[in-house]
């Protein structure tokens, strides 16, 4: 979690003043025995959203594989541009893709970092802090590369690559043909 998020998390208010221990149910108990079941749910929110960022990168990691292949082949087997524009719209196309994954993997990271603010502030309120506090601590916070290096610090740079890629093989494309 970065540093405005953590100043973030101080300002999140997650308990309902309405709900409080003592006017939720019959007893104590059954506040603090919800209070656990909703964290866990919410937990698992953020795992799916971890899931859901996974399959994203598969795919996209997949479709530019094959788009690679695939233009491999064709030069290959011979095949020639008759005009620049045969070159520059599939370009313009293969850059929206990489721009897409990008913008895909900027929200993940927005939505998961608000989701974990939101663990953590819920967590202020259980007994133990180990998901978000104690593990971000021991990580060093995200600061320090040696110790953790946060996957959205590599996820970004795959589009980028990608996108570096066709741009250079286009260039060539056309400065050879």
């Amino acid at each position: 979690m970065s540093q405005e998020n953590e100043a973030i998390t101080d300002d999140i208010k997650v308990l309902n003043d309405q709900r409080l221990p003592g006017n939720y149910g019959a007893e104590p108990k059954q506040y603090y025995d919800h209070l656990f079941e909703q964290y866990k749910l919410y937990v698992g929110t953020a795992e799916s959203v971890s899931s859901r960022r996974g399959l994203s990168n598969t795919f996209f990691l997949t479709l530019h594989t094959l788009i690679i292949a695939s233009i491999g082949t064709l030069y290959e087997n011979g095949f020639q541009p008759q005009t620049k524009w045969a070159v520059i719209l599939p370009l313009i196309a293969l850059l929206t893709l990489c721009w897409t994954w990008w913008q895909l993997n900027r929200s993940y990271k927005q939505l998961n970092s608000a989701k974990f603010s939101v663990i953590d502030a819920l967590e202020k309120h259980l007994p133990a802090q180990p998901f978000v506090s104690a593990e971000w601590l021991i990580l060093g916070k995200g600061e320090d590369s040696r110790r953790y290096r946060k996957l959205t610090d590599v996820e970004k740079w795959v589009p980028i690559i990608f996108a570096f890629i066709y741009l250079f093989g286009a260039i060539l494309i056309l400065y050879y043909s």
